[in-house]
């Protein structure tokens, strides 16, 4: 379940270069030219469908607009943590549910210069603000913050699930577990992070944690949903 009511990925000049951002990029896009940081990276065994393993590369990378997992399958020198790339002809697919960039044999990658202006990790790992329309456009979207309202609670649901309406669109909010025995009603005011995810036809909203808006917030807030749903 999903809705949006009715921007998609644009470019970036870092000094010389013409850097498409890493906001709403979509399965099936080639990437022709991206500068990131990696903010984590690792290698990993994993399994084929022929039941092969065979050693992959991972991580995330984020630049101002977004954070964005990849993966590389392709034996290649691993990016240091930390360090500011240059990525070209790499392409977007979905996995587990959200647009990864996959390094390919095509792919190159150029770690640029200390001196090369980018903001520094800690910047860039804090989660960014989305509307839950933006991201069902963009396909999902990683480790995001989305503010809204609870309009629905569906008990019978494989996982306990809520819907979460923020004005531009409402998606299916699957709660910490830690969270799922406390009170959620209708109308209440949430800020929640966490990732959206495609599942089948639906995009679903995996949440790390949930924040319910202060007393304070909360009057304005109910105000707003009740003008959207009344």
């Amino acid at each position: 379940m999903q809705r949006e009511y009715e921007q998609h990925g644009f470019f970036r000049f870092t000094g010389d270069i013409t850097s498409r951002d890493l906001w709403c990029l979509k399965p099936g896009e080639t990437v022709a030219c991206t500068v990131c940081r990696v903010l984590e990276v690792a290698r990993r065994e994993m399994h084929t469908q022929a039941g092969r393993s065979r050693e992959v590369l991972h991580g995330i990378v984020a630049d101002t607009t977004a954070k964005v997992p990849f993966l590389s399958a392709v034996e290649r020198e691993a990016p240091v943590k930390d360090s500011v790339v240059l990525v070209t002809n790499a392409v977007v697919k979905r996995r587990n549910g959200l647009p990864t960039i996959y390094f390919t044999e095509e792919t190159s990658l150029q770690f640029l210069t200390a001196e090369t202006e980018f903001p520094p990790a800690g910047e860039l790992l804090k989660p960014r603000r989305r509307t839950v329309g933006d991201t069902i456009r963009c396909g999902g979207a990683f480790d995001i913050v989305v503010e809204g309202s609870i309009i629905s609670h569906l008990a019978a649901a494989p996982e306990p699930r809520v819907v979460l309406d923020d004005g531009t669109g409402a998606v299916y909010l699957v709660l910490p577990e830690k969270m799922r025995d406390r009170s959620v009603y209708f109308g209440m005011p949430v800020r929640v992070r966490g990732n959206v995810v495609l599942r089948r036809d639906a995009y679903i909203l995996l949440a790390t944690s949930v924040r319910a808006e202060s007393e304070a917030s909360l009057l304005p807030e109910l105000n707003s949903f009740l003008c959207r749903h009344t």
